[in-house]
Order: C-alpha cells, then sequence, then structure tokens
C-alpha cells in the first residue's frame, strides 16, 4: 500500500514539473489541435508569428461565433475562453491576410481578415482533362453468302482487303471441323451496326417535339397562375377592391405612399427573432447582401402588410395567396410593422401630456392619467376558440365578435 502511494506521489511530481515547463514556454495557438507555442520545447524561439483576436470580433457576438467555429472551439465551455488574450499563429492565416511594416517589421492582421488555413480542410485536387480521341467514320458493310448457313461480312472499304483469307480460312475450319465430328458446322456471324443514323436522328426529333409539347404546357400552367395570383396589380384598377383590401381610396394613393418609403426599403433588416434583431453584422455594408433573392417586391409585402391590417386575414391564408412559408411572412410583417412605426409618427405626432391635459374635455378632468381616448366602445377581436367566450363576444349587429 504504501510502495503505491509513493509511486502516486511521483507520478504527480512528474506530471507538475512537466505542466509548469508546458507553461513556461509562452502563449499558445488556440485553433483546435494546433499545438504551435511562442517558444519551442529546447527554450528558443518560435519561427511563428501569433495575433491577438481583433476587437471587433469580441464586439460582435455573430462573428464570435463564427471565429469559434471556424476553430472548432466552444466559447465559454472546456475551459475556453474567447478574449482579448487569445492568440493564433500565422500558420491559418494565408498571405494576403497579413500585413508586415516596412519600419519596425511587426506583423499584424487585416481588416475583415479570419483564419482559413486548418489541417482537417482537405485541398481539391484539379482532375486530369480527358484525352482526346479521334473519331473515325463507320464505313457501311454488306453481307455475302459462302453458303445456306453461312455468312460473312464484306466491307467495301479499299483499306480493308482481307475478305478472301478470312473467308477461307472459316471454310478450312468449317471442313477440319466436319471431318474430325460426325455432325453439322454451322457459323453464324452478324454484323453489329454501332451507329445509325438515322435511327438516332428520328429519335432525336421525337425528343425535341416532346420538349416543346413540354414547354408550351409549362407556360401555359405559368400564365393560368399568374390570372389566379392574388396581386395588387389584379386590384389597382378597381377602386372598391383597393379601399376594401388596403383602406386607400386608389391605386395612385397607395403608389404614392410607396415612392415615401422606397428609398430605405432596400435597407431593411429583417427581423431574426428577439435575440437577433438588433445585430448587424459589419463586412457587408455597401456590398450586396448574402443569400438568395427576395421572393416578393417591396410593393407586394407593403400590399400583404395593408391587406393583414385591414382585412384581418391570417398568416395562413395570405402564406397560401403569395405561395411562402408562415414563417417568412411573419418576418415580413413584424419587419414591415416596426419599419412603418419609426417612418409614420413623424406623418401623425402624438400629442404631448401637457396638450393632452389643455384640451381635455369637462367630462374627464377629473381623469388626469388620461392620454388616449378611444371614439368607438367596439373593437374587433379574434374568433375564440371557446364557444361560451364565441357567445359573450359576439354581435349580430356587426356580425363579428368584438369587445367593449
Amino acid at each position: 500500500m504504501k510502495k503505491n502511494m509513493e509511486k502516486i506521489s511521483m507520478a504527480s511530481r512528474h506530471s507538475s514539473k512537466k505542466s509548469k515547463a508546458w507553461e513556461g514556454r509562452g502563449a499558445m495557438c488556440c485553433v483546435y489541435n494546433c499545438s504551435n507555442r511562442t517558444y519551442t520545447k529546447e527554450n528558443e524561439l518560435s519561427q511563428h508569428h501569433f495575433f491577438c483576436i481583433p476587437s471587433r470580433v469580441l464586439k460582435s457576438q455573430p462573428l464570435r461565433n463564427r471565429w469559434c467555429s471556424l476553430i472548432k472551439r466552444q466559447d465559454g465551455r472546456d475551459g475556453f475562453n474567447l478574449k482579448s488574450t487569445t492568440v493564433i499563429c500565422d500558420k491559418h492565416f494565408t498571405a494576403h491576410d497579413i500585413s508586415i511594416s516596412l519600419v519596425s517589421k511587426k506583423w499584424s492582421l487585416k481588416e475583415m481578415s479570419e483564419p482559413s488555413i486548418f489541417p482537417w480542410k482537405q485541398e481539391k485536387t484539379e482532375r486530369k482533362a480527358p484525352r482526346q480521341r479521334l473519331s473515325f467514320p463507320l464505313q457501311e458493310s454488306t453481307l455475302v453468302a459462302t453458303d445456306e448457313n453461312h455468312k460473312v461480312p464484306k466491307y467495301t472499304s479499299s483499306a480493308c482487303q482481307t475478305d478472301t483469307v478470312y473467308k477461307d480460312s472459316l471454310d478450312k475450319a468449317c471442313q477440319t471441323n466436319e471431318e474430325d465430328f460426325p455432325g453439322t458446322c454451322t457459323l453464324t456471324f452478324d454484323d453489329h451496326h454501332y451507329c445509325e443514323k438515322s435511327n438516332l436522328s428520328n429519335e432525336i426529333l421525337k425528343l425535341n417535339k416532346h420538349i416543346c409539347h413540354l414547354k408550351e404546357g409549362m407556360a401555359e400552367l405559368e400564365t393560368e397562375i399568374e390570372a389566379n395570383k392574388f396581386s395588387i396589380e389584379k386590384i389597382e384598377d378597381d377602386k372598391n377592391a383597393m379601399l376594401f383590401y388596403t383602406g386607400f381610396p386608389d391605386a395612385k394613393v397607395f403608389n404614392s405612399f410607396y415612392v415615401y418609403l422606397s428609398q430605405k426599403i432596400e435597407k431593411l433588416n429583417y427581423w431574426r427573432g428577439q435575440n437577433e434583431a438588433g445585430d448587424s453584422v459589419p463586412g457587408y455594408q455597401g456590398k450586396k447582401k448574402p443569400g438568395k433573392k427576395r421572393t416578393l417586391t417591396g410593393k407586394e409585402e407593403l400590399f400583404i402588410v395593408l391587406v393583414r391590417l385591414k382585412v384581418g386575414l391570417f398568416v395562413r391564408d395570405l402564406s397560401d395567396r403569395f405561395h411562402i412559408s408562415q414563417g417568412h411572412l411573419s418576418k415580413i410583417f413584424t419587419t414591415w410593422i416596426n419599419f412603418l412605426l419609426y417612418e409614420l409618427q413623424e406623418l401623425f405626432p402624438f400629442p404631448s401630456q401637457k396638450m393632452t391635459r389643455q384640451n381635455m374635455p369637462e367630462e374627464f378632468k377629473d381623469y388626469a392619467t388620461t392620454r388616449l381616448i378611444i371614439d368607438c366602445t367596439e373593437i374587433y377581436v379574434e374568433v375564440p376558440s371557446s364557444m361560451v367566450v364565441q357567445s359573450q363576444t359576439w354581435s349580430s349587429f356587426i356580425r363579428w365578435c368584438i369587445t367593449t
């Protein structure tokens, strides 16, 4: 028992000496499976250069997550924390990412650079180009019958003059077989046509006709879809429909309102959840936004928002009408509501508390904290799922569920 305890104590002392020696080698690269340090095992200065994590990465949570994903680390787990003292060696950066000072010879990272060279990334090897092969034209062949049961191909080409030799050798082979074995010798030679131009051309014509027929059918279906699609272009000539769906008297007022907002629509930062609503990733400013193009135009998105506000259509109904997902429609609606809140509050300013008290009606003088008086006691609500609540909120005059 004492011997085992002595062995354990000796091993712990040896490991502690190792760890102290390892810590004395300076900073270590934070990339997974990279053991580059400031000093080598011989306590000599390493040939590698080390860079601290840029401050722009530490301040932005999306960039922190991206860098941790690149170096295969998890921030805040397994004893790793991405901070200002964390370093990465030059082995993981390209020459375009590094700038060297001409005076002090100091190495530093350029802006918007990030690590891109890792051992787990395999370089793609280019495939060799295929060999060029010459295509020889096949010449037509005819069959020459030697007897009733034998057919030997005879080629009309002048370059191939071995017909008679091939024919004589076959005849001799058949004669020896007939002498050695009592029976009949039947040899059948079929001439294979590897390229039949007429058949291939006919098949190509048939396929082209089939493709043209499919394209015509697809064009008819697209025309039918456009005719049945619910859009602003379909109702812009109908003033009653415009008033019913958007609340604007005609298409001219709608277009004027859209022109007023059009300059800022292209810069909209779409809502992606409560945690990421206010984050903006630097690096894309002044450039084309990544990802696929928008399914709907800005005018169509504004039309969707107005229809939902005016008519009260559900998200499922609008997503089916405009052929988009419910989640995408919710992002559009939330983004536009916040956008209109900031843009339209200057057109319809809310009176201050002092002005409200000065113009307060006599009946409300006793209620000094009143800020808003709704000149209607009937407010539309969604149809409750409970039949009891639905019967309590149903209005036979308006024919809808309301609250008072």
